[in-house]
């Protein structure tokens, strides 16, 4: 079995807007979370960007236990 290591972060704040063009909806926004860090975005039905302002250092809160079958 294997291992998945995540990091949780509490959201504080925030916005997300959507617009909608011919070539059809788009969503940007950001989360405001826990400790001072944004979490950015932009996506549509193509596909997805995102960013940190400032990337947090990865530091564990969760571990999940994948099953595998293979």
């Amino acid at each position: 079995m294997k291992e998945i290591h995540w990091q949780d972060f509490v959201v504080t704040g925030g916005a997300i807007a959507r617009n909608q063009t011919e070539a059809g909806e788009q969503y940007e926004g950001r989360l405001e979370l826990a400790g001072g860090w944004v979490l950015a975005f932009v996506f549509d039905r193509d596909g997805a960007n995102w960013g940190w302002r400032v990337e947090p250092a990865f530091e564990v809160t969760r571990t999940e236990v994948e099953d595998d079958d293979s």
